[in-house]
């Protein structure tokens, strides 16, 4: 299991996730700001997921080439965190 990465801000991926996930739940918008999308990043690296920021603000996820925004790179990191967790821990 990857270890806590923590972000630009000072708070690891897996510290933020509920909150992103409260907040997108009640926003009812996909939105990512740019400290949660470079933590995602830590901690998709720390996973051996690689991305390449571009020069427009999105990432290219390097083993498939696709190009993703904030928001879908967060649900990334986010689905794997989910996968990895005990299923007996609560959020």
């Amino acid at each position: 299991m990857a270890r806590s990465s923590e972000s630009a801000a000072g708070r690891s991926f897996e510290s933020r996730a509920h909150e992103i996930l409260t907040r997108w739940s009640c926003e009812r918008e996909l939105l990512a700001s740019r400290d949660d999308a470079e933590a995602a990043r830590r901690y998709l690296d720390g996973l051996r997921v690689r991305t390449l920021a571009t020069d427009d603000g999105r990432f290219v996820l390097e083993k498939t080439g696709q190009v993703v925004g904030r928001a879908e790179l967060v649900l990334l990191g986010l689905r794997q965190l989910v996968a990895r967790r005990p299923t007996s821990a609560p959020w």
